[in-house]
């Protein structure tokens, strides 16, 4: 019952707290660990939060890779069952485990950097929030969480894109945002083509709650990589790379579905903004541009003549 599973969390806390028993914690850390985890999953928020508390304590003595496999567990938690109560459960022990080791994320940044940016966006705001504050606690900055970690973030970013979770769908779309709206523009040529495909591949097929992410945060890699190819940087896919070839191909078709209002304007204002981007001298090219896309529009939307 409660009281017992509250006595055990609180003995083995006092347990892993004397300096003269850490040896014989950190003997069995890996055991207790696993078996702490497991009453992350109760119905009771007090038993998480006792146990997550504990385990923190038992990792702070534990052997490194018995703190890895730790947060393993958690990273697959957050997804796996990935509901709310799971979710916020995963925050509240990272915290718990941050406060006690803030070098941690350093170490396990391979595991740790990949969650707490993506579960940023979260679309529960409590746990959003308890992941913004992991994050600018131990991070910083997005862009100095990002700098010299693109290679393993934008492809953690770039899976959850493809994941048929719409949570993670969305986490992905604006984490990729986050990363090209701060991040050094030299250092994301590696990764622009990457970015922009899958963002691009995200936008057919069924609309799900919050797609607009995923078009706002296309126009936001497509804006970097169109400058660094005015520069001589190839780094977009070919059918992007002109301005007349991303709004046609990839970003009118979606102001044509006729989606609701949100994703049609957010369709919209990306056609405005490539359109926008572009350095014409005479601005009549740029009109004549814009009043292309809105007779295409226009010409999809009006009824056919009987």
């Amino acid at each position: 019952g409660l009281p017992t599973m509250m006595a055990t969390s609180r003995t083995i806390a006092r347990l892993a707290a004397r300096r003269d028993l850490e040896q014989g914690v950190r003997s069995h850390a890996q055991a207790l660990l696993r078996g702490l985890s497991g009453a992350l999953n109760d119905r009771s928020p007090l038993v998480r939060r006792s146990f997550a508390s504990t385990a923190a304590a038992v990792a702070r003595v534990a052997d490194p890779s018995a703190v890895k496999d730790y947060c393993k567990l958690l990273a697959r938690m957050y997804r796996d069952p990935g509901d709310d109560k799971s979710r916020m459960t995963v925050g509240t022990a990272l915290r718990e485990l941050l406060q006690r080791a803030p070098d941690l994320l350093s170490s396990l940044r391979k595991t740790l950097l990949p969650l707490l940016l993506l579960a940023r966006h979260d679309d529960d705001e409590d746990i959003a929030e308890v992941f913004q504050e992991l994050w600018s606690e131990n991070a910083g900055t997005v862009q100095n969480g990002v700098v010299g970690h693109l290679d393993l973030l934008i492809p953690e970013c770039v899976a959850a894109l493809g994941d048929s979770s719409w949570l993670r769908k969305r986490q992905g779309a604006l984490s990729l945002g986050d990363i090209f709206g701060a991040a050094e523009p030299s250092t994301l040529v590696p990764h622009a083509a990457d970015a922009a495909q899958a963002l691009a591949d995200a936008l057919p097929g069924r609309l799900w709650s919050g797609k607009e992410a995923v078009l706002k945060s296309l126009v936001k890699v497509w804006l970097v990589g169109s400058k660094l190819e005015a520069q001589g940087q190839r780094c977009l896919p070919e059918h992007m790379a002109s301005t007349e070839g991303f709004v046609r191909q990839t970003v009118l078709p979606e102001a044509l579905r006729g989606a609701s209002n949100a994703y049609t304007s957010a369709a919209l204002d990306t056609v405005v903004a490539a359109c926008l981007s572009r350095p014409v001298e005479d601005p009549d090219d740029l009109i004549a541009e814009l009043l292309a896309c809105v007779t295409q529009l226009r010409a999809a939307t009006e009824p056919a003549a009987s």
